[in-house]
């Protein structure tokens, strides 16, 4: 069975190091091969008989790394967390003042890079993160620690005097996150995978996040 597991992906912080969290370079070929699968043809009909056929491995040598499809998805998920962890780590440890400038770049291009991704593949494991029951747990953990990293950089900007202070920085961010929940899966209805343009997402996330922002400077949504 593979060691790959959310709790493992969704340890990393700002002072962990990616370098443990790469899979082997067999779970590696399964996941890239069940990306192709699942994207094509869709999560509900590939078999474990199609993943091992593509991979080029028999059935056992699969099980010998994952139970299910449902454990090959979960595991794909993890990876795609930790490299968006170690991305906004990046960026977060990059950030220079003014802060609340900062802030808004890493979101809005957080928030452009997943419409990317959707756009490209609409039955793409990141979309089922968001729509499958059994990921919940997932999505929660993967959402406190984001609101962590950016939190971090909202305290900075406290420190800076660009805001004013908060009672808890995570949480000021969690309430950021909510207002901005409609920029990710599942889209809200105005905003077509199909025929939506990056230009418009970025115009209006950016537009909504630097509302929020100045909100900041004058009240703690804590309190």
């Amino acid at each position: 069975m593979s060691d790959l597991t959310a709790s493992d992906f969704l340890a990393i912080d700002l002072e962990d190091s990616p370098e443990g969290a790469l899979p082997k370079e067999r779970v590696q070929r399964i996941l890239e091969a069940a990306r192709k699968l699942f994207t094509h043809y869709g999560f509900e009909k590939t078999t474990m008989d199609d993943i091992a056929r593509e991979v080029g491995v028999s059935k056992g040598t699969l099980y010998l790394d994952f139970q299910s499809k449902e454990h090959v998805l979960q595991a794909m998920l993890d990876a795609h967390l930790a490299r968006t962890f170690v991305w906004m780590k990046t960026q977060v440890q990059a950030a220079q003042p003014p802060y609340l400038q900062a802030i808004e770049t890493i979101y809005v291009e957080h928030i452009l890079r997943v419409f990317g991704d959707a756009r490209q593949m609409f039955h793409s494991p990141e979309l089922m993160l968001m729509a499958r029951e059994q990921m919940k747990e997932t999505l929660v953990r993967y959402l406190k620690k984001k609101d962590e990293f950016f939190g971090n950089l909202l305290q900075k900007a406290a420190e800076n005097q660009e805001i004013m202070p908060q009672r808890h920085y995570a949480e000021s961010f969690r309430t950021i996150s909510l207002a901005l929940a409609s920029f990710f899966p599942p889209y809200h209805p105005s905003i077509n995978l199909l025929t939506g343009s990056e230009d418009g997402i970025k115009r209006d996330a950016t537009r909504v996040i630097r509302l929020i922002l100045a909100g900041l400077k004058e009240s703690d949504p804590c309190i």
